[in-house]
């Protein structure tokens, strides 16, 4: 039996979900065009530049890799929903 809170905590997942790695984002980071990544999955991702320098890997946005921002208010929501699975 499924509650309210359950289904919203469940497409809050969808929102807090990497697209590198498909999971729940880790250290999560956010990129000028307004993406957010787990901060490992991107600069993996970045290891490996194009001619055109660093794009968004979602949407191909030119970004810096200097503007990588951490998301502290993406980090606390995240955990707030891993904390809710676990109990």
């Amino acid at each position: 039996h499924q509650t309210l809170e359950d289904f919203q905590v469940l497409r809050f997942q969808e929102d807090v979900t990497c697209s590198i790695c498909l999971d729940v984002l880790k250290d999560p980071v956010s990129i000028e065009c307004g993406h957010n990544f787990c901060q490992d999955c991107l600069s993996t991702h970045w290891k490996k530049v194009s001619a055109q320098g660093y794009q968004c890997p979602e949407c191909r946005a030119p970004c810096s890799k200097e503007r990588m921002i951490p998301d502290t208010r993406l980090r606390s929501l995240v955990k707030k929903i891993t904390d809710h699975e676990s109990t």
